[in-house]
C-alpha cells in the first residue's frame, strides 16, 4: 500500500512514498509528473510509516578507464534557471566546467567518489556554491542518471544524461 507524502517547501518538491515491502516504480506508482523518471525507482524500500534520512552514502572504489565520464549533456526543464543543453566537461582529474546555454561557464571541483543505489560515481561541487553538489554516475549504471544535492540533504534526481563520453 503506497502513501505519498508531498511537501513543497518553495524551493523544490519533496515527495516521499513510504511501502511496507518491495521497490517502487515510477510508472507503477503513477508519479512519472512528479520528477520521477519511468521506469526507475522512486524511493527505497522502508519499514510501513518510515521515512529514510539522509545519511552518507559510503564511499566508491577509485574510478577505471573503462568507466571515467569526461563529457556528457543534459537538457534541463523549460521552467530551470537559464534552461536548455547543459555540457559538462571534466578539465582534468579535479575539475569540471558546466556550460549553460548562454554561454556562461562554471566551474566545480571534484569533492569524492560515493555508492548511489549501487552504482559508483563521482561528486563535483560548484566553486561557488559550495553547499550544491552533482552525482555523475560512473559508465554503464542503470539508466545514467546524473542527481543533485543540497548541503547533506537528499539525492534528487537531476535527469538522465545524454551524449556520455
Amino acid at each position: 500500500m503506497l502513501e505519498p507524502n508531498i511537501r513543497n517547501t518553495g524551493v523544490s518538491l519533496t515527495l516521499t512514498v513510504t511501502f511496507a515491502m518491495g521497490l517502487v516504480l515510477c510508472s507503477e506508482a503513477g508519479l512519472a509528473q512528479s520528477g520521477c523518471y519511468p521506469g526507475l525507482p522512486c524511493s527505497t524500500s522502508t519499514p510501513a510509516g518510515q521515512e529514510l534520512e539522509p545519511s552518507a552514502p559510503p564511499a566508491a572504489p577509485p574510478e577505471t578507464e573503462r568507466v571515467r565520464v569526461t563529457s556528457f549533456t543534459y537538457q534541463t526543464p523549460p521552467n530551470e534557471v537559464e534552461p536548455g543543453l547543459r555540457q559538462f566537461n571534466r578539465v582534468s582529474a579535479t575539475a569540471w566546467s558546466t556550460t549553460y546555454p548562454n554561454g556562461f561557464v562554471e566551474h566545480s571541483r571534484v569533492r569524492g567518489r560515493v555508492v548511489l543505489d549501487g552504482c559508483n560515481g563521482t561528486v563535483i561541487g560548484k566553486v561557488l556554491e559550495p553547499d550544491f553538489s552533482v552525482y555523475i554516475p560512473d559508465k554503464g549504471c542503470p539508466g545514467m542518471m546524473a542527481r543533485w544535492q543540497r548541503g547533506s540533504g537528499s539525492w534528487n534526481l537531476l535527469g538522465p544524461m545524454k551524449n556520455v563520453r
